[in-house]
């Protein structure tokens, strides 16, 4: 059930509110340049609070039941910024060139 919900969020996100066309979709996929379509998420809910989030390297963190993306997040992206409210996440992966 989770991966089906999962699947479905992100569809909603890349089509939805990025509006990803299943044409921009395929052919970056293709071209191995998926990594050039998203790049910043912002929600259109109230936000939270940037300056509660927990110290991502207590053990606390990582057993959690929450905050748990937030941890994941910042372990795959080399840089992930939270924009004042907290409704919008930009994240950046640096890859090495390809040629």
């Amino acid at each position: 059930m989770s991966i089906g919900l999962y699947e479905l969020i992100v569809n909603a996100i890349e089509h939805g509110n990025l509006a990803v066309t299943f044409e921009e979709k395929s052919d970056a996929l293709q071209e191995n340049r998926c990594r050039e379509l998203i790049v910043e998420i912002q929600d259109q809910g109230r936000s939270f609070d940037l300056n509660g989030l927990p110290d991502m390297k207590t053990s606390e963190a990582i057993m959690s039941d929450h905050g748990r993306g937030i941890l994941l997040a910042n372990l795959f992206y080399d840089k992930v910024e939270f924009v004042f409210p907290g409704n919008c996440v930009k994240i950046t992966k640096y890859f090495e060139s390809q040629e």
